[in-house]
């Protein structure tokens, strides 16, 4: 049985002062504030079922059973 793909869309996210196209997280990260003064935020929030929360749920144990490594 594979697991279910329990990855989301790219985030886009746009200006509160604008009605700017959304940009990709890669274009702001290093903006800080958009060019005209305000903040970015999301388009929209991704709406997460239980299913996918369960399953991310799975992986995040899995993680934090492996043994770590030392450096």
């Amino acid at each position: 049985m594979r697991p279910r793909d329990t990855r989301l869309p790219p985030m886009r996210y746009v200006s509160t002062r604008s009605a700017a196209h959304g940009k990709p997280f890669s274009d702001i990260l290093l903006e800080g504030l958009s060019a005209d003064g305000g903040l970015y935020l999301p388009e929209s929030y991704p709406v997460v079922d239980a299913a996918t929360l369960d399953a991310w749920r799975v992986l995040l144990a899995e993680r934090d059973t492996r043994p770590s490594r030392s450096r």
